[in-house]
């Protein structure tokens, strides 16, 4: 053989090798890495992994589904707790009432007045529980504190005290001492249940707005 022959041969060899690369299926790790931001590639390891951009926007928006999932939540446990409050007899309409009297410029409104109430009337059941324990009891003082305090609880709706405040006017008019004094304690533990949901529900409000929802209406 000859040094054409050879010379011939060397490049049939490489031509031979250049085919078998062209044939060859690249591997994953010759995907080039100069890639549309936009495009799905694959890892190394053969799993489907998305460019920092898609990344960021479905985390964007599996935050912003669970934020809604939080607020529905919130609202439903609102309303259910709302709901109770009525069924219960705990609140009448006067409170669905006053709640139309809130908007965008007086968000607190229903919040301010029932925060005054429970101040008020957490002061007139202690001037009562203090007077029946004295040994002279002035019934005439005691009439118009529990007056007042039926007054204020029609005004928002607490309808349990209001309807307690109502029976002890009853019994005074009888002149059934009795059956007033039996009235303080009944009036002193609808006033700390009331308390209590209200500012319970209050809670909720404000978590609800803090997440961006707004506050469901009592419908009748």
């Amino acid at each position: 053989m000859n040094i054409q022959d050879l010379q011939n041969l060397q490049l049939i060899q490489i031509a031979s090798e250049r085919i078998r690369n062209v044939e060859r299926p690249r591997s994953v790790s010759s995907v080039s890495p100069f890639i549309n931001n936009n495009s799905t590639i694959l890892s190394s390891c053969g799993v489907l992994c998305l460019n920092p951009t898609q990344e960021s926007i479905n985390q964007e928006g599996n935050t912003q589904r669970e934020k809604a999932m939080d607020v529905n939540m919130l609202q439903r446990t609102y309303s259910d707790l709302l709901t109770s409050l009525f069924r219960e007899g705990i609140l009448n309409q006067q409170f669905t009432e006053l709640q139309q009297l809130q908007d965008e410029n007086n968000p607190g409104f229903v919040y301010e007045v029932v925060s005054l109430f429970f101040e008020d009337a957490g002061r007139l059941i202690n001037e009562l529980i203090s007077n029946f324990n004295q040994q002279a009891v002035d019934y005439k003082k005691i009439d118009a504190y529990v007056h007042q305090l039926k007054g204020s609880s029609a005004s928002i709706g607490a309808e349990k005290i209001r309807s307690v405040c109502q029976t002890f006017r009853e019994y005074y008019d009888k002149n059934d001492i009795q059956g007033c004094y039996n009235c303080i304690q009944p009036l002193n533990q609808e006033f700390v249940t009331f308390k209590s949901k209200l500012e319970a529900l209050f809670t909720l409000e404000q978590q609800i707005v803090a997440a961006g929802g707004s506050i469901p209406m009592m419908r009748h």
